[in-house]
C-alpha cells in the first residue's frame, strides 16, 4: 500500500507540473506578440507586411526590407519585449552570459512558443515553408542537430494536429 501511495504521490506532482506549463503556455497564446499592436511596431509593420508576405523567407529582397532603419528599429523593439525570440539577448545586450548562443538563455516555454511562431509565420508568406524555415534559421542562429530535430518534430507534430482539427470542436 506505501509503494502505490507513493506512486499515487508522484502522479499527482507530475499532474501538477504539467497544468503549471499548460497555463504559462495558454498565458503566451493570449498574449503572443502584443507589442505588434502599438508603436513603434505598429505602423511600421502595417507598412510593410504586405510587401512581405510576397517575398521568399531569408531572401535578398526579404533581408533589404529587414533592414530598413524603421523596420530595424520596429525589430528592435518587438525582440527587446518578446522572450521567445532567438534575437532577445542580443538587442538587450546579455549575449555574454549565454555564450552568443540565442537558444541557451531560453526555458523550454520560450522555445515551444518560438517554435509556434515559426510555422504560423511560414503561413504568411505566398511561398512559407516550415522545413526551409527552419533549415535556414538553424543556420542563422547557429542551432545544432539536435535542437533543430526538436524543432522539426515538433512543428510536424503541430501540423499533424492541425490536419485532424485538434482539438475537436464541441458535437463531434
Amino acid at each position: 500500500m506505501e509503494a502505490e501511495a507513493e506512486t499515487r504521490k508522484h502522479i499527482q506532482l507530475v499532474a501538477k507540473f504539467l497544468h503549471i506549463f499548460s497555463c504559462e503556455l495558454l498565458k503566451r497564446a493570449t498574449l503572443h506578440d502584443q507589442s505588434k499592436l502599438e508603436e513603434p511596431e505598429a505602423s511600421v509593420l502595417s507598412k510593410y507586411t504586405p510587401f512581405l508576405r510576397t517575398c521568399v523567407y531569408g531572401s535578398e529582397e526579404y533581408k533589404q526590407i529587414l533592414s530598413s532603419p524603421e523596420m530595424k528599429a520596429a525589430l528592435n523593439h518587438h525582440y527587446a519585449h518578446n522572450k521567445h525570440h532567438p534575437e532577445f539577448n542580443d538587442v538587450n545586450g546579455f549575449s555574454f552570459q549565454t555564450l552568443n548562443d540565442p537558444i541557451r538563455s531560453m526555458d523550454l516555454i520560450d522555445f515551444v512558443e518560438m517554435a509556434c511562431d515559426w510555422l504560423a509565420s511560414t503561413r504568411r508568406h505566398d511561398t512559407g515553408s516550415i522545413g526551409k524555415s527552419i533549415t535556414i534559421n538553424a543556420e542563422r542562429f547557429h542551432l545544432d542537430e539536435q535542437i533543430t530535430a526538436l524543432l522539426r518534430n515538433t512543428t510536424a507534430l503541430l501540423e499533424d494536429f492541425e490536419k485532424r482539427d485538434y482539438p475537436a470542436k464541441s458535437g463531434d
